[in-house]
């Protein structure tokens, strides 16, 4: 109510203070909450019309409210404070629009989610899993019971015990059903049917009571009553139980002696089961009845030798074969629909396992002609596949599966009659054909059909070919190179064939059938270079292998050059794929080859060849993908430095590997040092050739190189500090020797490196000094491993004690090194460097006054301290006389 009296004046002030504070509480709400303001905006609008301002009434703000306004945020509800309507003749009510409060608690729907899949956790873990662990622990609880032998109890009162378990676990499932949780008493059963197979197995395997017949009958009945209890309680877990105590009762009892009671029991026990399954439509028991039989059963027949005992295995394999071929198009053909998926996978595996179980056992009973089994399976799955047509035309799932499988025995009975490898070559041809005619025709069981013969005639390559030695002297027709050749050929034709009439359906088998002739081709080429080299005998009889070897690395990278090119000239992503694992198996030949080459000239021998043609291919294949990057994949754009970081390491590795062997081949600097003098070359070589690349790399201003280079220069600093700390007592002379040229380019190459940092934009300051520092330490441990090593040259001259002389001679050389340092950090003003030498100083200072002192003779603690004063004398000289300037 607005009134022109002061109380009222105050009143409405604090209304509108308070309605301030509440809007910038909901404006921050709003704002953590994503609202928009679109709404309020216009529902504000149209209050603000209703309203007109009265100018008269002044705008004074008090403190208390400015310091509230002063929190509100940039577009707050109320920009000023509205002014009072003028009086009317009566009082006028205004009630305060009401808002529904906005509650930050869940909603109904959420809590009951979450209090709901708490539940569920806890009746998880609280009911189910206990239960089944408190199952566990009774059924190991009755086993050990039956296996102590208990002196109190009777064998057939312990039997008798666990059957009255047995009987209780039951009793209380069933009695558990209407008043519990449906899971509780189907595990409380289970557990009864467990604890009743136990205790029988337990009288007539442990304690011989019951005789094995009668221990079957008792199983048998064991089995139907869990098989009863499934289809009156509907219970999947019950039949489960049941179905693996069926087929555990042969082997728990042992009842192995008559093979057809055996069956017998098997067939009666699956129809059984089965017909349940079907009933139920429990496709798991289907599939536990079918491994059960195949475990129970395949584990004999393949024992099985006499004539007889063929017979019998066989007739009954193929009664478990049709009977769980009818399980598994039962439905489709009752219902008159399309198999699924589940059955057709159990059809599969049926037809997998008869095939292969089967041909084990009739083979010999076929005699010379082996491929009378597939030739009869053909013509029945051809057979089913009419009956099918005829019956249910609308099963297609069931009819392809069926033509798939009468094509696919018909087609391994040829090479199983024949026995010949060239038979791949027939495979290889029957597949560009089949795939040929069914991209023209567009049928889909002829393009399945050439999948399937295509995958048979890989498996014939793999498994024949490597093995057959070629009798005839020709190259790529000889007896294992042709069906290889034609493999590659009829493959690269359905591959072309597939990409001119663009089957886009086909896309995983054509990059199957690009990728394989690829390689392929690079294997053959590879397998007739090596029979070459071996009916040649090149270069020398007792070195062909490894010239071989590496004429085969070079050849492929050649070969992957040409592929990769034609992929980038094709645009086709796969043949690129396919010549990048080429040549990466080309460069990987010369690396892991352990041949001898005893006797080869340095750099003019097929091993340097390899390596000069494997670093030409990989800088071809990184130039053509650095130009050509419009037409490469996501995933090829970035190959390009990759692969010429690949190039520069094979280059590097090349030529040590050559540089070690020109060492051996000459025996430099003589026999006993020679391969020391080959590290310590290695070590310079990796130096140089990393402050070269190192050059490149900021010069094309590509961190990838000049990571590389760091890492290279790692390798040499690593190389030449292992050597000169393990190796042996070589003879060299002080100064002029390998191992002080090697300290001398790594330490070159550093300083090189830490000045192209320095010249660099680069603004990382351990980019900077990294290198120095390492240049300085590596200079110094040289000239000190050199100093000890020349007085150990000259330690006939020294006496005994040439070590302290040793020890005097390394002082001085580290207190000129440090004064070095420190002149040269005046001079440049770098700070570091001085820190450095200073630190350097307090070492050499620890070193002469407890080390030095303790041992050295008169004249050598005169030249140590001496020169160690001197040096220190004219360090503070420099500081006083320079210093000013330093810091100017």
């Amino acid at each position: 109510m607005f009134t022109t009296n002061e109380q009222d004046s105050r009143e409405l002030r604090w209304i509108e203070k308070q309605l301030a504070e509440l809007t910038q509480r909901i404006w921050r709400i709003e704002k953590r909450l994503g609202i928009s303001d679109e709404v309020f905006l216009n529902e504000r609008s149209l209050e603000e019309s209703r309203l007109e301002p009265d100018t008269s009434r002044p705008k004074t703000v008090p403190a208390s409210e400015a310091s509230v306004s002063s929190k509100i945020p940039e577009r707050p509800l109320f920009e000023t404070l509205p002014e009072p309507i003028p009086p009317s003749p009566s009082p006028i009510s205004i009630s305060e629009p009401t808002y529904p409060e906005r509650s930050h608690a869940p909603s109904p729907i959420s809590a009951e989610a979450n209090a709901r899949s708490r539940f569920e956790w806890e009746a998880l873990v609280g009911g189910k899993w206990t239960l089944w662990v408190g199952s566990l622990a009774v059924f190991l609880a009755v086993s050990y019971f039956l296996k102590l032998a208990w002196n109190d109890i009777s064998p057939v009162g312990r039997v008798g015990i666990g059957f009255l378990g047995g009987l209780l676990f039951l009793s209380g499932g069933l009695a558990a059903r209407t008043r519990g949780e449906r899971w509780f008493s189907e595990g409380l059963m289970g557990s009864g049917l467990a604890i009743f197979y136990l205790s029988t197995w337990g009288g007539v395997s442990y304690y011989h009571i019951f005789l094995p017949l009668s221990g079957m009958v008792m199983m048998e009945a064991i089995t139907a009553l869990g098989v009863g209890l499934s289809l009156w309680l509907d219970a999947q877990g019950l039949i489960i139980l049941a179905t693996l105590g069926g087929f555990l009762t042969p082997v728990l009892l042992q009842s192995g002696g008559n093979t057809l009671a055996l069956f017998y029991y098997v067939t009666l026990l699956d129809l059984g089961i089965l017909a349940v399954s079907l009933f139920k439509g429990w496709r798991s028991v289907s599939w536990l009845s079918f491994v059960s039989t195949i475990l129970l059963v395949s584990g004999r027949a393949l024992s099985v030798w006499t004539e007889n005992e063929r017979t019998l295995y066989f007739a009954f394999s193929s009664i478990y074969f049709l009977m769980f071929l009818f399980v598994s198009s039962f439905h489709s053909l009752l219902q008159n629909e399309e198999t699924e998926s589940a059955d057709l996978l159990l059809f599969f595996a049926d037809t997998f396992v008869y095939a292969v179980l089967g041909y084990k056992i009739v083979t010999p009973l076929l005699g010379e002609h082996p491929a009378l089994f597939p030739v009869a399976l053909s013509l029945f799955f051809g057979l089913v596949t009419l009956l099918v047509h005829l019956a249910v035309p609308r099963n297609r799932n069931l009819k392809l599966i069926s033509l798939g499988s009468a094509l696919f025995f018909i087609t391994i009975a040829v090479p199983i009659e024949l026995k010949q490898t060239w038979i791949a070559v027939g495979w290889s041809i029957e597949a560009a054909i089949l795939l040929t005619v069914g991209i023209a025709v567009k049928s889909h069981i002829f393009k399945g059909a050439a999948h399937i013969v295509w995958w048979i005639s890989l498996f014939a390559l793999l498994i024949k070919v490597p093995f057959v030695e070629p009798m005839q002297h020709m190259l790529f027709v000889n007896e294992r190179a042709l069906p290889l050749l034609i493999s590659v050929l009829a493959t690269a034709w359905m591959a072309l064939f597939t990409a001119l009439r663009k089957e886009n359906k086909l896309q995983k088998m054509y990059t199957v059938y690009v990728f394989y002739p690829v390689v392929l081709g690079g294997w053959l080429l590879a397998q007739e270079t090596f029979l070459e080299f071996s009916w040649v005998k090149a270069p020398t009889p007792e070195t062909w292998e490894a010239g071989a070897i590496f004429f085969i690395a070079a050849l492929l990278a050649i070969y992957s050059v040409v592929i990769f090119a034609l992929g980038m000239f094709c645009k086709e992503s796969v043949l690129r794929l396919a010549a990048l694992t080429v040549i990466t198996f080309a460069i990987l030949l010369p690396v892991v080859n352990q041949e001898s080459t005893t006797g080869w000239r340095p750099f003019l021998n097929l091993r340097w060849f390899s390596y000069v043609t494997g670093v030409l291919s990989l800088f071809a294949i990184a130039w053509m993908l650095k130009k050509e990057k419009s037409i490469l994949d996501e995933s090829e754009e970035k190959l390009s430095m990759p692969m010429l970081i690949a190039m520069l390491l094979f280059a590097l590795w090349g030529m040590s590997v050559e540089l070690y062997e020109t060492f051996s081949w000459m025996e430099f600097p003589s026999v006993e040092s020679w391969k020391d003098g080959a590290f310590f070359a290695i070590a310079a070589l990796c130096g140089l050739y990393a402050a070269i690349i190192a050059h490149l790399g900021f010069v094309w201003k590509e961190k990838a190189i000049r990571g590389f280079a760091i890492c290279v220069e790692i390798v040499a600093v690593m190389l030449v500090l292992f050597l000169a700390l393990s190796a042996a007592d070589s003879g060299w002379g002080p100064a002029l020797n390998l191992r002080f040229f090697a300290f001398g380019i790594v330490t070159v190459s550093l300083a090189y490196l830490a000045m192209l940092a320095k010249g660099s934009e680069t603004s990382d300051f351990s980019l900077k000094m990294v290198p120095v520092f390492a240049a300085i330490i590596l200079g110094i441990w040289g000239l000190t491993q050199e100093t000890y090593e020349s007085f150990y040259f000259y330690r006939a001259h020294f006496g005994d004690h040439w070590n302290r002389a040793a020890q005097m001679g390394v002082s001085l050389v580290w207190t000129l090194c440090a004064s070095g340092l420190l002149v040269e950090g005046m001079w440049k003003r770098h700070p570091s460097i001085r820190f450095f030498s200073l630190g350097f100083f307090g070492i050499i200072i620890i070193k002469v006054f407890f080390f030095d002192l303790s041992f050295l003779d008169t004249s050598y603690k005169i030249l140590s301290f001496g020169g160690l004063g001197v040096a220190l004398i004219v360090i503070s000289w420099l500081y006083s006389r320079y210093g000013r300037k330093m810091f100017t």
